[in-house]
């Protein structure tokens, strides 16, 4: 972990980190980790997908994934990723 920190660091790449415990077993908390942490570095990606999981509607995990992976490739096509 310190080492590829540290090259992140000399290189200048954009990096979003997620420290993983025992309370992201629950996926939706997951989910959540995960797009808070990307959105250090992209902050558009997931703010719909956040806003469905904090709904008290049970939402599908593979519609979410799609939706995560469309976010990713709206980054892409802006060439906003590295």
């Amino acid at each position: 972990t310190t080492l590829l920190g540290d090259w992140i660091s000399r290189n200048n790449i954009p990096t979003a980190w997620l420290s993983i415990d025992k309370n992201d077993n629950d996926g939706n908390n997951f989910i959540i980790h995960l797009i808070d942490s990307i959105q250090t570095v992209h902050n558009d990606v997931g703010d719909q997908i956040k806003s469905m999981l904090y709904s008290p509607e049970n939402i599908d995990n593979e519609y979410i994934g799609e939706l995560l992976i469309n976010d990713f490739l709206q980054l892409k096509e802006n060439k906003i990723i590295y």
